[in-house]
């Protein structure tokens, strides 16, 4: 063969298939053949402008270096276990192997996670329920925590000149009623009054007494009313009576009293009344009171029926009834016109009792079970 005779490794193998299928001996390391390869058609191609590829001269012991030698210089990558193997190349003789940088190489696929856009809106779809869930939580937790609604209280910004605390509403009186102490009276009347003065009370009391003819030791019991039908109270009876003394004395008592006339045995019939003293009231105070009424005679003599001199015969003295002492003032002896008053305990309670005898007061002591209190006026 001739050195400069290409060597066609693959026309060479088909030829001697078709006739012995014994291969030729391999060329001596000294000869020079011809090797096409894609390197080097690429290569003869760029030199020679595009022309027809030329076959590149080389020696046989070039083609046939061992690919052992060529290992140390190329290291393939590892191929990844996902990826598919290439198929095995036929090992043909005479062949040269590929240069390192021509060898194939076969690149791992990216492994596929979905799609892009379902991606994107599984994100979106997670960002939805959990922004669903934390509204629908907060709402939750804020009706529960919240009460009704309360109107907004516009701001107020008070008068100086106007007090700060609020006037209290008057206060409106329950009605007086009327309850008498006498136990089982003889008879009851209601005597109307047009005014509350004391010349109403007198002309009234005369027109009574005038047309009762009443028994010996009997009681009537009277309750003096307003036109209206309103009872008269004790502070009204006493100023129209005590008019001196009304002022310091009137706080002593209830608004309700106890009103009668008493048929005496001597000098007709005979008025009298009887007071309940306020709690709080203390028995030495209710004393030192209720010696006002001892200071004006004149205001004593409205308490009778007939007219007495306004003079006593002799000033206030004091002297026991049945062991409850008494204070009393004789106007007249010959008609047994006595103005007596004594502090007393009926139910519990203190009272104060007024008459004008000394039979009457001895009657309505026993009437009321009158006691003695702890301290009484002195005698």
């Amino acid at each position: 063969m001739d050195q400069n005779t290409s060597f066609d490794p693959i026309q060479s193998s088909g030829q001697q298939d078709d006739r012995s299928k014994v291969p030729p001996p391999p060329p001596s390391y000294d000869q020079q053949v011809g090797v096409r390869s894609m390197a080097s058609d690429m290569q003869s191609i760029q030199q020679s402008g595009g022309e027809s590829p030329q076959s590149q001269i080389l020696s046989a012991q070039d083609v046939f270096k061992s690919p052992q030698q060529d290992q140390s210089q190329f290291i393939p990558p590892a191929t990844p276990m996902s990826a598919v193997p290439p198929p095995p190349m036929p090992d043909i003789p005479g062949m040269m192997p590929q240069a390192p940088d021509q060898q194939q190489v076969v690149m791992e696929p990216p492994v596929s996670h979905g799609s892009p856009l379902k991606t994107i809106l599984t994100i979106f779809g997670i960002v939805i329920v959990a922004a669903g869930v934390g509204y629908g939580g907060y709402y939750l937790v804020n009706s529960l925590n919240s009460g009704p609604a309360v109107p907004a209280v516009p701001a107020f910004s008070p008068n100086p000149a106007l007090s700060e605390e609020p006037t209290p509403a008057a206060s409106t009186p329950s009605p007086l009623s009327h309850s008498s102490l006498i136990p089982n009276p003889a008879k009851s009347e209601s005597i109307p009054l047009t005014m509350i003065a004391l010349g109403d009370f007198k002309t009234a009391l005369s027109a009574v007494s005038a047309r009762e003819s009443m028994l010996v030791g009997t009681v009537k019991d009277l309750s003096f009313v307003t036109e209206a039908g309103v009872p008269v109270s004790s502070e009204q009876f006493l100023t129209a009576f005590f008019p001196s003394a009304a002022a310091n004395i009137s706080f002593l008592f209830e608004q309700d009293f106890t009103a009668w006339l008493y048929g005496d045995r001597v000098g007709g019939n005979k008025f009298g009344v009887v007071f309940g003293v306020k709690q709080g009231i203390s028995a030495e105070q209710l004393t030192a009171s209720l010696s006002l009424l001892e200071g004006n005679t004149s205001d004593i003599s409205n308490m009778f029926v007939s007219s007495v001199s306004a003079a006593g015969t002799s000033g206030f003295e004091g002297a026991p009834i049945d062991g409850i002492p008494v204070r009393y003032l004789v106007l007249s002896s010959k008609n047994q016109q006595v103005f007596e008053y004594a502090s007393v305990q009926i139910g519990g309670k203190m009272h104060v009792i007024i008459t004008t005898s000394y039979y009457q007061m001895q009657h309505i002591l026993n009437l009321l079970n009158a006691q003695p209190v702890a301290t009484t006026p002195t005698v």
